[in-house]
């Protein structure tokens, strides 16, 4: 399944290669670089993924993920903190290949 390639990249901290997993459309508008930057530099990062479920109509699916994270720029400690939460992502097939729909 491609959401749990591009999610393993994620974990890795591939950002550059996990590009190559958004829409053609996305991909025309924003530079490999500029994603990769923008997603290294977020304040949080992702310890592990799990798809948990994946609701599919055609050309359009629905993936839950289960991510575990921790916040590694919140103050006095929390930064150690491990939390959780459930993320939805919307998957599209474009000519007979599923993108992730960047929100």
């Amino acid at each position: 399944m491609r959401a749990e390639a591009r999610w393993k990249l994620v974990l890795d901290r591939d950002f550059e290669i996990a590009w190559d997993y958004l829409t053609p459309g996305y991909r025309e508008t924003t530079k490999r670089f500029d994603y990769a930057r923008d997603r290294a530099g977020r304040p949080f990062q992702f310890l592990s993924a799990d798809v948990v479920s994946e609701e599919c109509q055609e050309d359009l699916c629905k993936i839950k993920v289960l991510v575990t994270y921790r916040a590694i720029a919140a103050p006095a400690g929390m930064g150690k903190m491990v939390l959780s939460r459930e993320l939805e992502e919307t998957w599209i097939q474009v000519d007979g290949t599923w993108w992730m729909v960047e929100n």
